[in-house]
């Protein structure tokens, strides 16, 4: 007779060869306890952490869009901006000011997501462990969250048993 074997979803009894339990449908064609190294998955927790603070970033630079179409207005019709029409408005000078400085923070800011976004992924790979630093201590400029993200990312990459899994996977 065969060797049988609970379920380790439902607990039914089924073979131990079997790939999918005939009860509840489970694929079983991954072994049941795949040991799982601390490291690998405070990588994982780094990668995602990427992921959240990118969007966090992208979302957050995006209002400074309002900046840019003010300032834009300013430019264009400065006198729109009284509710009677009457009135000068500002010297234009404030508008392009306004377009500057709200159009340099959307893109620092895209940019700064767009590489936290690639250090997640170089994280997921095991790749770039430079960049990936480098990434960490920029995202330290996103506070709170990316502090935090940045801090935890520079003292993860910086263990030993880390920097030997990217150095692993380099190609010679």
């Amino acid at each position: 007779m065969d060797k049988q074997r609970p379920c380790p979803y439902c607990a039914e009894p089924i073979l131990s060869a079997a790939i999918k339990c005939r009860y509840c449908g489970t694929m079983l064609n991954v072994p049941l306890s795949v040991p799982v190294s601390k490291d690998a998955e405070h990588l994982k927790y780094l990668q995602t952490g990427h992921y959240v603070v990118a969007v966090m970033t992208a979302l957050f630079s995006s209002m400074f869009i309002m900046h840019v179409v003010m300032g834009i207005v300013m430019i264009v019709s400065p006198e729109s901006l009284f509710k009677d029409g009457s009135g000068n408005g500002p010297p234009p000078f404030i508008g392009w000011f306004a377009v500057l400085m709200g159009g340099g923070f959307v893109l620092f800011g895209w940019t700064l997501a767009a590489l936290l976004v690639a250090a997640g992924r170089s994280i997921a790979r095991r790749r770039r462990h430079l960049f990936c630093l480098i990434v960490a201590g920029m995202a330290c400029l996103m506070m709170p969250f990316g502090t935090v993200l940045g801090v935890f990312t520079l003292i993860t990459l910086n263990r030993p048993s880390i920097k030997a899994m990217f150095d692993a996977d380099r190609p010679l």
